[in-house]
């Protein structure tokens, strides 16, 4: 495992990165990633979720764990907007942990407000 500990204004999280695994056709998996979000609140866990996403390739799962009980309803909302899929929970009884697939060419979303698409000049 490689990991990072990333520092931010939003708050402290560690995003890191898993050996692929064999995924019986190809011989190779997606590449699975972990963020652990911890308390982070909605704002602050999108804005890391955001940030490890465009730190990975296309088709990259990463499993996000939070304690905010209303995290899936967040997550949901915000790949919907974005592109990007919520695969859901990864072991239902796990709560809390869940998994998204990053996708070629996500919408880009507003710098402090995750929830925002980015305008485009023109639009």
């Amino acid at each position: 495992m490689i990991g990072t500990s990333c520092e931010k204004a939003s708050g402290a999280y560690t995003f890191l990165v898993h050996p692929r695994e064999s995924d019986g056709k190809t011989g190779v998996g997606p590449l699975i990633t972990t963020l652990d979000g911890g308390g982070l609140g909605c704002v602050r866990l999108l804005m890391a979720l955001r940030d490890a996403a465009t730190r990975v390739r296309s088709g990259t799962i990463i499993h996000l764990s939070t304690t905010d009980p209303v995290a899936g309803i967040d997550l949901a909302a915000w790949c919907s907007l974005t592109g990007h899929v919520f695969l859901g929970l990864v072991d239902p009884s796990r709560p809390g942990v869940y998994a998204i697939q990053t996708t070629a060419a996500p919408l880009a979303t507003q710098t402090t407000r995750p929830w925002h698409v980015e305008e485009r000049p023109g639009a």
